[in-house]
């Protein structure tokens, strides 16, 4: 995935949060010159973060690996930095929404805190399975895409399978969707489709790690 995502010489450094992805990945991939775990990424074995070329991945980082991937940024000096299917919690807008939530007299988030949510999601693909009250299944999605221009100003689109099998929009908003979000747009379609099924009981995710970010605060 991060060679199809990151084809064409945009990525110099791949760093892994799992040390035998890296490994595996490294086999004969030609797009990106540099694939290191995220330990060996810190001590300079198989990569070098200063002085390499092109975008440094962040690939399946997770949230106990947070701390050291804001060291490999810090390391990286002015070369961007993306994460590929990070596995840390973010608002998903750059840090709009988190400074935005950020009151007067608030303690001073750390500097990991900061970090995680300075991204701004240009691909999320959340596939939902969404049981009405009579029982039935119907399958959903929540979906962004960045075309073109800031991140920040793309909508996340709330998507529900119609009756032919094909994906109608049914609710977009700027931040990513919460639970309570999810609810109100599924009850809203199901309420304008049907007069008995006016309930969405339940919605679960099922995948979350088809997620493409890139970094909003320093690095562009």
């Amino acid at each position: 995935m991060v060679v199809g995502a990151c084809r064409g010489g945009a990525v110099g450094t791949a760093v892994y949060g799992d040390a035998a992805a890296a490994q595996e990945t490294s086999v004969g991939a030609d797009d990106i010159r540099e694939h290191v775990h995220i330990d060996d990424a810190l001590r300079g074995v198989g990569c070098d973060l200063a002085m390499g070329n092109g975008a440094v991945a962040l690939v399946g980082v997770a949230d106990d690996q947070l701390s050291s991937a804001l060291r490999v940024a810090e390391l990286a000096g002015a070369r961007p930095v993306v994460g590929v299917n990070v596995e840390w919690f973010h608002a998903g807008d750059g840090g709009v929404t988190f400074r935005q939530s950020t009151q007067p007299g608030d303690t001073v988030p750390d500097k990991t805190a900061l970090f995680a949510n300075s991204f701004s999601v240009v691909y999320s693909y959340l596939p939902l399975a969404i049981q009405g009250v009579t029982g039935a299944t119907t399958e959903g999605a929540v979906f962004k895409c960045v075309r073109g221009g800031a991140p920040e100003g793309s909508p996340w689109r709330i998507l529900v399978k119609n009756d032919a099998g094909e994906y109608q929009q049914v609710g977009a908003m700027q931040r990513r969707p919460e639970q309570a979000d999810l609810e109100s747009a599924l009850y809203n379609a199901a309420a304008a489709k049907s007069k008995i099924n006016k309930g969405i009981g339940l919605f679960r995710g099922l995948a979350e790690r088809a997620k493409n970010a890139v970094s909003g605060g320093n690095k562009k």
